[in-house]
């Protein structure tokens, strides 16, 4: 099983046609239930469904895609939003089949959005943001592993529905020159 060989599949549309059937996309909801993710990934309370799960991809500013393992099974899903200038913040979830191996998913992830090109041969990205709750260890942990640079924290930054209250976030961020650095680009 390798990161290198995984696909990346966007949900969009093409001539009116999308890429995902409505019934898939719930689908990716119910196995983040069945996983215990939903509650951790949708941590402000605003997907409770596969139907809000529906709504929110298909909502404006919502970019997501499925990853698909070298063997075609399920690996995981993520989300960019906020994308303007050439940055974007980036939402993952992994599934069970790839936690041991979710640091290389996320890095091959990272880097392939990081090279990635327009029409016009320009890269489309110069960075990608992180926005982490606090209590998300596991998530830091894989993060930090994975070379993501953390440039602070903003107390107060998302708000955990389980308990009714807001918490600080780490803000971290990924670039090329990451990549390059440590050799994960040949």
């Amino acid at each position: 099983m390798g990161a290198d060989r995984m696909m990346i599949v966007p949900y969009m549309l093409f001539d009116g046609v999308p890429s995902m059937k409505d019934s898939e996309l719930m689908e990716l909801y119910e196995c983040m239930v069945w996983e215990g993710t939903a509650e951790t990934v949708f941590y402000d309370g605003g997907v409770k469904s596969k139907y809000d799960f529906l709504s929110f991809i298909k909502g404006p500013g919502v970019h997501f895609h499925k990853v698909l393992d070298d063997d075609g099974e399920l690996a995981g899903v993520f989300w960019l939003t906020d994308i303007e200038h050439k940055s974007a913040v980036g939402h993952f979830c992994f599934f069970s089949s790839v936690w041991g191996d979710s640091q290389e998913y996320f890095r091959e992830i990272m880097k392939r959005l990081l090279l990635a090109e327009d029409a016009d041969g320009e890269y489309m990205f110069h960075v990608l943001i992180g926005v982490t709750p606090e209590w998300l260890t596991s998530a830091l942990k894989m993060i930090r592993k994975a070379g993501m640079i953390e440039c602070g924290r903003i107390p107060y930054r998302v708000y955990k529905a389980a308990d009714d209250n807001y918490h600080a976030a780490v803000i971290s961020y990924f670039t090329r020159e990451e990549l390059y650095s440590e050799g994960r680009v040949e």
